[in-house]
Order: structure tokens, then C-alpha cells, then sequence
């Protein structure tokens, strides 16, 4: 139950990162380039079907 609450805590910290570059980047060059922000989305798509299979993995 630990690893999976530090993993959890962990992960918020990460997605904070992301979005803040996501957004920051969206800023700077919002007509040029959106590959960052749909390189983003997609980390955020995967990272939520892992943290589906981690949890599936954490019931015992």
C-alpha cells in the first residue's frame, strides 16, 4: 500500500511538470509547432493506462 501511495504522489509531481511545459511551450509557439503538446497529451494517455495496470496489479 506504501509503493503504491508513493508512486501515486510521485506521478502528480510528474503531470505537474508536463502540463506546466505543455502550456509553457503552447505560449511561446502557439501557431509554429503543437508536436510537443500532442507528444504530452499522448505521455499522459499511456501514463494512465499503466497506472490502471498498476493498481490492477496492487489487489491482492
Amino acid at each position: 500500500m506504501t509503493v503504491a501511495t508513493r508512486f501515486t504522489r510521485l506521478r502528480r509531481a510528474r503531470d505537474r511538470h508536463y502540463l506546466m511545459l505543455a502550456t509553457r511551450f503552447t505560449r511561446l509557439r502557439r501557431a509554429r509547432d503543437r508536436h510537443y503538446v500532442m507528444v504530452a497529451t499522448r505521455f499522459t494517455r499511456l501514463r494512465r493506462a499503466r497506472d490502471r495496470h498498476y493498481r490492477a496489479s496492487m489487489v491482492v
